[in-house]
């Protein structure tokens, strides 16, 4: 089950963290994408997932 929430924040947020990675993985040659998921999961469960009983 979903909880609504305003979606302008959290979407600024996700695409500035996919737009930062690019740059960490061009600049410093590091591939972050595995750690990038993992966290975008954990961040958009926080806002939308109903607390478990």
């Amino acid at each position: 089950m979903f909880r609504p929430v305003e979606p302008r924040a959290p979407a600024a947020f996700l695409l500035a963290a996919a737009d930062g990675s690019t740059g960490i993985a061009v600049a410093l040659e590091m591939d972050v994408s595995d750690d990038l998921r993992q966290g975008w999961t954990a961040y958009v469960d926080s806002l939308v997932a109903e607390p478990a009983d």
